[in-house]
């Protein structure tokens, strides 16, 4: 029997219909990802860590398609099918076209001539440092299988381990929750929609079909400052609700957001594709990429003059100098001749 996907229909049975598998690609699920969503403009390596190996710097605009004006940076590690993100941030407004490593410096071309530098443990911290973009608090969910499938588990940026749901059932209506140390305005989510350890393992379990997030600000939880909690007070809040769709097939799915503020994000499983031995659905990975306003970006770029606008030093000093002219004798001369320098009728 080949995969399926099952969906609650009106709350009362399941539809399921024939799904198609599909092989990972040697690129790996991210760099994959990044490709079907955006579109990518520059890619360099260097190491900007200092760690002795290189990391892998793309550059990303949103689809033409889209309303949004904007592009992303991210910085893989590791090669192939092995790499994983490590920083990724989307810039409101300013759109990059190239970027260079230098030593531990990221160069960034932006549209308009304009360069922006950044300076690794300054403005890029590598997911799980210190004060890096996105910093989670905890992470939770309505059900777990087992310690080994924890909702930590998603969001450790390994997609060999993975959140799995422990209700009876399909794992319909499960949710998982990311709460953040900080408010951060978001700009997409990815999802790694089922199990990520290998392709055998992700078509013999659930995964998701169909999904929804629900992004919270501190406003959509409560007033911190009255000392109210909506949860503890037994209100369900409701924020921002966006739904999105999972190909049946071992890959990363980008989902755009824009929302500032976010404190919390929670995803929930509408629907699934049946796995072919397990009925837990999984879900690898989530990565919150965060968007940086233009104070952040386009108020910090310098512009670049363009090429020949300065001669070189060299150049410069062989120009030759002005004669010294004396202007009042000159001027004396062509009054005496009966001839002057200012029309008679001025």
């Amino acid at each position: 029997m080949g995969p399926r996907f099952c969906m609650l229909l009106l709350g009362v049975a399941l539809v399921c219909a024939p799904g198609q598998a599909a092989s990972s690609a040697d690129n790996g699920p991210w760099l994959n990802a990044l490709t079907t969503a955006f579109v990518l403009l520059d890619l360099t390596t260097g190491d900007l860590d200092g760690d002795g190996r290189d990391e892998s710097v793309i550059c990303y605009r949103h689809d033409i398609a889209t309303t949004d004006l904007g592009s992303g940076i991210v910085i893989l590690q590791g090669t192939g099918a092995a790499s994983k993100p490590v920083f990724h941030v989307q810039l409101d407004g300013a759109l990059c076209e190239k970027v260079r490593v230098n030593n531990k410096r990221l160069g960034i071309l932006l549209a308009g001539n304009k360069q922006l530098t950044w300076t690794y443990g300054e403005e890029i911290r590598f997911r799980g440092d210190k004060l890096s973009t996105v910093q989670i608090k905890d992470v939770t969910a309505s059900s777990t299988l087992d310690s080994n499938h924890s909702p930590q588990k998603a969001t450790d940026n390994d997609l060999a381990t993975s959140w799995a749901e422990g209700a009876t059932g399909t794992g319909i209506g499960q949710t998982l929750t990311v709460r953040l140390q900080k408010a951060v305005d978001v700009g997409s989510i990815a999802i790694y929609c089922g199990d990520g350890t290998n392709q055998r393992s992700f078509f013999d379990r659930n995964r998701v079909h169909r999904g929804s997030i629900q992004t919270k600000t501190e406003a959509d939880l409560g007033d911190s400052a009255a000392g109210v909690d909506f949860s503890a007070l037994g209100i369900d809040s409701i924020g921002d609700h966006i739904e999105f769709t999972c190909e049946n097939k071992p890959a990363v799915t980008y989902v755009g957001i824009h929302r500032r503020g976010v404190v919390e994000v929670q995803i929930r499983v509408d629907s699934v594709y049946l796995g072919d031995k397990k009925d837990d659905t999984h879900i690898a990975e989530i990565e919150i990429v965060t968007v940086l306003d233009p104070a952040q970006t386009l108020d910090r770029a310098k512009d670049l003059k363009k090429k020949g606008e300065v001669l070189p030093k060299t150049a410069t000093s062989k120009m030759p100098t002005a004669p010294d002219v004396d202007v009042d004798s000159a001027t004396k001369k062509l009054d005496d001749d009966g001839r002057s320098i200012v029309p008679d009728d001025f």
